[in-house]
């Protein structure tokens, strides 16, 4: 059943253009997008062909789109970045284990290794499926990471839904470091995302003498969404 959804990716050639971050959009199926990264893998350097999940506002010509922040009008599908914490030093789980954890809350998922992983030290991107689009000023990245056990070592500067994320590549000589794990399950459900929302918690707290007043964001995901 899911294999024969369907999402909104926009495509990059680059993430360091010379000029606007110009992209084509494609509505592509759950089974193809996940058969793009399962076998598009290149050997080199990290700069390459990469994705957002998300949709934009098309540009004049009514083909490409603009990735910019404020062109994003929904949310695809849930990306998160893993990686050693650069705070903690925390390391991540290994794409199996993680793919274990989204198995167990029963969302259909795609992980696969990013440009620099190691065994040691695992860097790998987990994208999970959304039964529809969702509002991309949502917390959904914060929340899903920490449903999943993966707050610690989730780069949030990547929770942005304008984020972009290369496609599978490795260094000369590394290939057989790398893995994508395809996982069968349900669409994560949007409709839960918006209810967990709306159940937003705000804490404010103050610091000692000296330091900014901060805010710190609670977010729980609806049950209905495992």
């Amino acid at each position: 059943m899911s294999a024969a959804l369907s999402l909104i990716v926009c495509w990059f050639p680059t993430a360091m253009p010379a000029g606007p971050s110009i992209g084509d959009p494609e509505n592509i199926s759950w089974a193809k997008f996940t058969d793009v990264l399962s076998t598009s893998r290149r050997e080199g350097d990290k700069d390459g062909p990469c994705f957002a999940a998300a949709r934009f506002k098309p540009e004049p010509d009514g083909k490409h789109v603009r990735r910019v922040g404020a062109n994003v009008l929904a949310r695809t599908a849930v990306v998160l970045d893993i990686e050693p914490s650069k705070k903690t030093g925390k390391v991540p789980p290994s794409p199996d284990d993680a793919a274990a954890l989204v198995r167990k809350a029963g969302w259909a998922g795609v992980i696969y290794t990013s440009h620099n992983h190691t065994a040691a030290a695992p860097r790998y991107r987990t994208v999970l499926l959304l039964s529809a689009e969702i509002d991309p000023a949502l917390p959904v990245v914060e929340s899903v990471a920490d449903r999943l056990g993966l707050a610690g070592v989730t780069d949030t500067s990547k929770a942005g839904a304008e984020s972009l994320f290369y496609l599978p590549s490795a260094n000369y000589g590394d290939l057989d470091q790398h893995q994508t794990l395809v996982i069968d399950g349900r669409p994560l459900n949007a409709g839960g995302l918006g209810k967990a929302a709306g159940r937003l918690q705000l804490i404010f707290y103050t610091c000692v003498p000296r330091c900014s007043s901060k805010y710190l964001i609670l977010l729980c995901v609806d049950d209905n969404s495992q």
